[in-house]
């Protein structure tokens, strides 16, 4: 198999940054604990990671080889990945976040390969498998990546760009879930520099959560008063929506034409983007 093929290429690289991390432990130790005292690095769950790799590697790893051996790990997960044995991809970006935790791009690599690529190969990869299997199937490995990305978040919970990964899982086309959506948005809205895209699908989420419409419709029409740079087709479509759902009086309208009307009336069964 292609795969063994490349771990017996690499075996030998490994074994040798295995020995001289051995080697540099007693010395490195320290360096690290103090490094964890400081709170430069992440220290690493010993527990997790003897259960994932042998001793010999845990003891590399701690040695502060944790950076290559990583770099090794993604290079497998990507061979699995290739392979679609999604399930040596998870168990390799679990290693993976184990040992460099503050890899915010390994946390976001990891969930999208769980919730999107595992998800669609779980749901149409195998034709034998019964409907209701393979979406259950499906769904399970959604929310394996969300479990994933939310552990992300409590070893990083300074970053942004993991609550905006967890938001776009949460999308109708994923999960279904614009409440959840919506609150992902706010907190990365809150964490990190203010994107204008991020503001406005915060708004068209919210616009979609039971009992925030009139919230929803109140801070799209702020959007809109800040003028033509906010005033996209998207944003006028959900104010238009909102005006409709909340019988804004006709005085009080937007006075834009519907963007999406015509594309209704040709396609009347179309799923736009964020209806």
């Amino acid at each position: 198999m292609k795969l063994g093929r490349i771990a017996r290429k690499t075996i030998g690289a490994l074994a040798i940054l295995l020995v001289f991390g051995l080697v540099k432990a007693p010395l490195e130790n320290g360096m690290t604990r103090r490094y964890v005292e400081s709170g430069l690095i992440a220290e690493v769950a010993a527990t997790e990671l003897s259960s994932a790799v042998g001793q010999s590697t845990m003891l590399a790893v701690l040695g502060g080889l944790r950076p290559l051996v990583a770099i090794y790990t993604t290079l497998h997960a990507f061979d699995a990945w290739s392979f679609r044995e999604w399930d040596t991809v998870e168990r390799d970006y679990r290693l993976i976040t184990t040992m460099m935790p503050e890899d915010i791009d390994s946390w976001v690599t990891g969930s999208w390969h769980m919730a999107y690529n595992a998800s669609a190969s779980a749901r149409y990869d195998d034709p034998s498998v019964p409907e209701a299997v393979a979406e259950k199937n499906g769904r399970d490995w959604m929310l394996k990546g969300v479990a994933f990305i939310k552990k992300g978040i409590q070893q990083n919970p300074e970053s942004a760009k993991l609550h905006e990964e967890l938001a776009r899982i949460y999308w109708k086309d994923k999960l279904d879930e614009p409440c959840l959506a919506a609150e992902e948005y706010q907190e990365s809205l809150k964490l990190g520099p203010t994107k204008t895209f991020i503001r406005r699908f915060y708004g068209y989420f919210l616009s979609k959560c039971p009992g925030h419409e009139r919230e929803a419709y109140d801070y799209l029409m702020d959007l809109y008063r800040e003028g033509k740079k906010q005033r996209l087709p998207s944003l006028i479509s959900r104010i238009k929506a909102m005006e409709e759902a909340l019988k804004i009086p006709q005085a009080e309208r937007i006075p834009d034409p519907d963007p999406d009307r015509e594309i209704r009336k040709e396609y009347p069964n179309a799923q736009l983007p964020f209806d």
